[in-house]
């Protein structure tokens, strides 16, 4: 059934004209389609070529930390990563920044999944975590691992 709107071309006269103008246009449409399809099969499969296994794809450049906040039981602690790409594509990553005491054991940690990289570039990406009072005192370093996702 044709609804309003649709197919607004194809007069609304004897059923057998209208059959016909429909397969017109149906021909017309499996044409397109065989010209898509092989316009599709000349693309490559992925959008980018994949990374060689040891090809280095990005470096910290830097990671910052301070105490921005402070109340009565917790601390906000704020981060500023910064990674510069050495990909000639987009990277998507998750990054965890720790905070660490003065023998580097893990104190609290703040996770960011699926941040996103753009080539050939250095990027900040930064956020906070709030950590309790009772252990803000032995966070003496920070550090920041990244995996790709």
């Amino acid at each position: 059934m044709i609804q309003s709107g649709q197919a607004a071309d194809i007069p609304l006269q004897d059923p057998l004209v209208r059959i016909a103008a429909l397969e017109g246009r149906i021909a017309q449409l499996e044409q397109r389609i065989v010209v898509l399809e092989n316009q599709s099969k000349q693309l490559p499969a992925a959008p980018f070529p994949p990374p060689a296994g040891n090809e280095k794809l990005f470096e910290i450049v830097r990671v910052d930390g301070r105490v921005t906040e402070v109340t009565d039981s917790w601390s906000r602690f704020a981060w500023k990563l910064v990674v510069k790409s050495l990909s000639r594509v987009p990277l998507s990553f998750d990054a965890t920044v720790q905070f660490l005491d003065t023998e580097g054991f893990l104190v609290a940690a703040s996770r960011r999944y699926s941040l996103l990289l753009h080539p050939l570039g250095e990027e900040a990406f930064t956020d906070s975590e709030l950590i309790d009072n009772s252990i803000v005192r032995n966070i003496t370093q920070i550090k920041a691992e990244i995996r790709l996702a």
